[in-house]
C-alpha cells in the first residue's frame, strides 16, 4: 500500500477520533474520496474499471474535464436480443488494455508516431436507470447529459439506441441555451432506426429512436446523415426516411465509393446546414464477421480497417457529443465485437475530437 495513502488513512482516523461512529465513517468517506487514483504502473487486470483508468468523478466536477464519460446500462428499447445492459462495463474493463499513460505511441502501418489529442478524462460511472420505467429514466438522462453538455464533452457508452433519443434532446437543451442550434446528427447504422410505436415496447425503443425524434419535430430529416444502411427494412420505413429528407449512405455505396469519399460528403453536407453535430455509433453498423455481439446484425457492413481512419475525419466537423450503442458482451462469445468497440472509441478520442 503506497505511504501516501497510509498517511492520509492515518491523518484521518486522528480527525475523527474524538467523533461519533457516524461522523467517523463520513468523514472517512470524505478523505478516501479525495485521494488520486493510483498513478504507479501497475498490472493490467487490476485497479478500479473506470474508462482508461482515468478518475471516477462526480457530476458537479465535470466542468473540469474536457470529456466526461458516461455509461448507460439499458436494454429494454430491443426487439429481438438484448444483454447491450452489460456493454459499459465490458467497455471499460477492455478500455485497461488502451491504457498509455503519457507514452509516445507508433502507428506500425504508417511508419510514424502518433501525436494523439491531450485530454483530460473523467469517468462519471454510469447513470441511475429505471429498468422497468423507460420514460423515468429517459427524463434522467436527459437532465444529465443536458447538464454535462453545458461544461464538457459527453461521452456516451450505451446501452440499446433507443438511449440516444434522451442523450440527444439532453444536448439539445444545453446547446439551446448557448446559442448553437440546428444540432445536427451524424448516424453510423445498418438500420434506418425510424418505424413507428409497438404495442409491445416502450414508446422510444432502437427500432423507431430518430423517427420519434423528428416526428416530434426534435430532428429535422434533413439535418441526418445515415451510414452504413443496408439489408432489408419495412416500406414505410423507407418512404419516411426518403420524406423525412434523410440522406442516406448504404454499404454498397462505402464500397463502390470509399468511406472517406462519403465522409467527406457528410461533413461538407452538415457543416452546411449545422452549426453542431451529435454522432452515434451503433455497432451494427460493423460487418458481424468483426462484430458478432450485437441483437441485429446484418451481413455486408463496413470494415474496421475502414471506419478507423475514417473517424479521424470527424475532427472536422463541430462535434458536440458521441455514443456508441448496441454492444451486447453477453451475444459476444470470444470478445471481438467489445474490441471493436474499443478501439472505435479509442480512435475518436485520441483523433476524431476536435477540443
Amino acid at each position: 500500500m503506497p505511504a501516501a495513502f497510509l498517511q492520509t488513512s492515518a491523518s484521518s482516523l486522528d480527525k475523527a477520533s474524538a467523533l461519533d461512529g457516524f461522523s467517523q465513517l463520513v468523514m472517512l468517506k470524505i478523505e478516501r474520496r479525495r485521494f488520486p487514483m493510483k498513478q504507479e504502473k501497475e498490472p493490467i487486470y487490476s485497479g478500479i474499471a473506470t474508462y482508461l483508468r482515468t478518475p471516477y468523478i462526480h457530476l458537479n466536477e465535470a466542468q473540469d474535464y474536457d470529456v466526461a464519460i458516461l455509461g448507460i446500462p439499458v436494454d429494454y428499447g430491443t426487439t429481438v436480443r438484448s444483454g447491450q445492459r452489460f456493454a459499459p462495463r465490458a467497455i471499460r474493463e477492455y478500455s485497461f488494455y488502451n491504457y498509455a499513460e503519457d507514452e509516445m505511441l507508433f502507428d506500425l502501418s504508417t511508419d510514424e508516431p502518433l501525436t494523439a489529442a491531450r485530454l483530460l478524462i473523467g469517468d462519471l460511472g454510469d447513470i441511475a436507470v429505471w429498468p422497468a420505467n423507460p420514460e423515468k429514466t429517459n427524463e434522467a438522462i436527459i437532465q444529465t447529459v443536458c447538464q454535462v453538455r453545458t461544461t464538457t464533452f459527453p461521452f456516451i457508452f450505451g446501452g440499446d439506441h433507443s438511449i440516444t433519443y434522451a442523450t440527444f434532446l439532453g444536448c439539445k437543451q444545453a446547446l439551446d441555451r448557448q446559442g448553437q442550434m440546428p444540432l445536427g446528427l451524424l448516424h453510423f447504422d445498418a438500420h434506418l432506426d425510424v418505424d413507428e410505436d409497438f404495442l409491445t415496447m416502450p414508446r422510444v425503443h432502437h427500432g423507431n429512436v430518430f423517427g420519434q425524434l423528428i416526428r416530434e419535430g426534435h430532428l429535422q430529416g434533413e439535418h441526418v446523415v445515415s451510414i452504413g444502411i443496408r439489408g432489408l427494412d419495412y416500406l414505410r420505413c423507407a418512404r419516411f426516411a426518403k420524406n423525412a429528407g434523410i440522406k442516406q449512405y448504404t454499404a454498397e455505396e462505402v464500397r463502390k465509393h470509399t468511406l472517406e469519399t462519403i465522409m467527406n460528403e457528410a461533413i461538407a453536407l452538415l457543416k452546411n446546414t449545422c452549426r453542431a453535430v451529435y454522432v452515434t455509433f451503433d455497432i451494427d453498423c460493423i460487418d458481424p464477421s468483426q462484430a458478432p455481439g450485437t441483437g441485429t446484425p446484418v451481413f455486408g457492413g463496413l470494415l474496421l480497417q475502414e471506419v478507423l481512419p475514417a473517424l479521424r475525419l470527424l475532427s472536422q466537423l463541430p462535434v458536440v457529443a458521441f455514443d456508441l450503442v448496441e454492444l451486447s458482451p453477453s451475444l459476444d462469445t470470444t470478445g471481438i465485437t467489445t474490441v471493436a468497440a474499443s478501439e472505435i472509441l479509442w480512435q475518436f478520442l485520441a483523433f476524431g475530437l476536435a477540443i
